[in-house]
């Protein structure tokens, strides 16, 4: 990660940041429901991530400065930040990652941090491509949240529930991932469904998609997630059949979901086709 331009690296912190906020939120309720004892570690696991989101907000800014030539001062912060919808997006989502870091620090309610949580994911929208689109501005970012929303359920719950699942019993490991199952088949179809909302919304020039850095990105991030989705089918089937999904399996869905949130970092800093 340490080798990204730090533009890249910035979304990818965003990005990466809201997957584990949104996984740690999904995994408590799962384990909950499923009545398969309790998650430690979880309001560590928040903090951790909204300070990642804070620290990916900033050098996010600071990438934009640059772009628009504005000095790091008082004067260019407030014509990018006050000016441009982009810098009102920018002001809206680190504040309240502030806001959540007081919050976190000062209570370990999970659904104060779930809603945070959603908020920030809401308010991503207006940080990518969906802040410049000006036929469809509110749909746009509706998409783009939704997407940001299921990704994060279905890759940090993911993540979470694995986490979880390796310190309890066999049976107790068997009802958090059939539970988290039923999430999964709610998330990962409306990952895909407003993927292709967004990519009809981006794309202006279809003919130059297969030459287009962005075009690009998206074959391949459209590729790993098909992947996931293969090897998803795959643990569903070993839930039938009352065993949890396998070590090795679940490490390479993991490293999957890893390499999806590396390609959307990448993706959402490359101009869409014909812009």
């Amino acid at each position: 990660m340490l080798l990204l331009p730090s533009g890249t690296l910035a979304r990818v912190l965003v990005n990466g940041a809201l997957v584990v906020m949104l996984g740690e939120w999904v995994t408590g309720w799962v384990v909950t429901h499923a009545a398969a004892g309790p998650v430690a570690r979880g309001r560590r696991t928040a903090a951790a991530a909204w300070a990642l989101l804070l620290a990916g907000c900033v050098m996010h800014c600071a990438e934009h400065l640059s772009d628009l030539e504005l000095g790091w001062n008082a004067a260019g912060l407030h014509a990018l930040v006050l000016e441009t919808a982009w810098g009102h997006a920018w002001l809206a989502l680190t504040s309240c990652a502030a806001v959540a870091l007081l919050f976190v620090a000062l209570t370990d309610k999970r659904w104060v941090r779930g809603s945070l949580a959603v908020v920030a994911a809401v308010l991503v929208g207006g940080l990518g491509h969906a802040a410049a689109d000006e036929r469809w501005p509110l749909f746009a970012r509706v998409v783009d949240a939704v997407h940001v929303l299921a990704m994060g359920a279905w890759a940090g719950g993911l993540a979470g529930v694995a986490w979880w699942a390796r310190g309890v019993a066999d049976d107790a490991s068997v009802r958090g991932w059939r539970t988290f199952s039923r999430v999964a088949l709610v998330a990962a179809p409306l990952v895909i469904c407003t993927g292709l909302g967004a990519t009809a919304l981006r794309v202006q020039d279809p003919s130059a998609f297969l030459t287009s850095s962005w075009g690009q990105w998206l074959m391949a991030k459209s590729a790993l997630v098909v992947a996931a989705l293969g090897l998803g089918w795959r643990h569903k089937r070993a839930l039938a059949r009352d065993a949890a999904p396998a070590e090795g399996s679940l490490k390479l869905e993991l490293a999957t979901m890893v390499l999806v949130v590396l390609a959307t970092g990448a993706l959402t800093g490359s101009p869409p086709p014909g812009e």
